[in-house]
């Protein structure tokens, strides 16, 4: 398992976490859903300054495709409007180890 992560922060009256739950779940994740090696995802958040947006990918060429081909950037273009500021990205992580029920 390859993750993807993108770090945000806002104060609170820019963003509305809520909002960017819900279109998270309704918009974003079922575009994610079709693409090759998506395996899930985690928003984060720290109060209501800071996030995390975490993007589970069978591994890490399939994150990269899905980079590549735009779909990704594409698919959280709307998500990421509600984001005041993006903070430097993490980048991308091997998980080493996990203990949370996988299907």
């Amino acid at each position: 398992m390859f993750i993807t992560v993108s770090r945000f922060a806002a104060s609170p009256r820019e963003v509305d976490f809520d909002a960017l739950q819900q279109q998270l779940q309704l918009d974003v994740l079922p575009e994610l859903r079709h693409l090759n090696g998506y395996e899930g995802c985690y928003l984060l958040r720290a109060g209501y300054q800071e996030g995390m947006l975490l993007l589970l990918w069978e591994t890490e060429d399939a994150a990269a495709a899905a980079r590549k081909s735009g779909a990704s950037a594409d698919v959280l273009a709307g998500l990421l409007e509600l984001m005041s500021k993006r903070l430097p990205s993490a980048g991308g992580f091997d998980v080493a180890y996990a203990d949370h029920p996988v299907d």
